[in-house]
């Protein structure tokens, strides 16, 4: 029990959260406590050990979803949250496209590949993440894959105002 006490916090809340206090690090805080005191000899019940990790996995893919600065602390809570082991499907497909678009946010046009294909393993009729590869092969100047991947998109999500703009902007009706 002790020694998850003094090291457990430690896995959920990075340093760059220290440095960057905010409503985010204050509910993890909390979700932390609740398991914290449910191990200390508080209400331990595994249902209530079991909804805190829950709610600490939920809070990661929010804090992930947001791609709130500094870029590598959220695709590092996107990381976490996928490890945590308590995602659907659907969230880990998620949970992929934002840390695929925080790569190509930072210019690692690779990585971003790489988890937008994951990604779409899991969440095939996501039509944003067909959408933000189409930005990585435009970004790598593959045109042709580009308009490619925002037809896809276009299949899948239509009304995405992204998507329509991006459409109309290459002449892709």
């Amino acid at each position: 029990m002790a020694r998850f006490a003094e090291t457990g916090p430690m896995v959920v809340c990075s340093r760059a959260d220290t440095q960057h206090p905010g409503e985010m690090q204050m509910r993890r805080i909390a979700a932390i406590s609740v398991v914290v005191s449910a191990l200390a000899g508080g209400p331990a019940t595994a249902q209530g050990v079991e909804q805190a990790a829950a709610r600490i996995a939920a809070l990661l893919i929010e804090e992930c979803i947001a791609m709130a600065e500094p870029l590598d602390a959220a695709a590092e809570r996107c990381t976490e949250a996928i490890k945590s082991g308590r995602l659907s499907e659907a969230q880990i497909g998620e949970v992929l496209r934002a840390r695929g678009v925080i790569a190509y946010r930072q210019q690692r046009y690779d990585a971003a590949m790489q988890d937008l294909n994951l990604s779409i393993q899991y969440a095939p009729e996501a039509g944003r993440t067909y959408y933000f590869k189409g930005l990585v092969y435009e970004a790598t100047g593959e045109d042709r894959r580009a308009d490619g991947q925002y037809r896809n998109a276009r299949l899948y999500a239509p009304e995405d105002p992204d998507i329509v703009a991006k459409i109309r902007e290459r002449n892709l009706n």
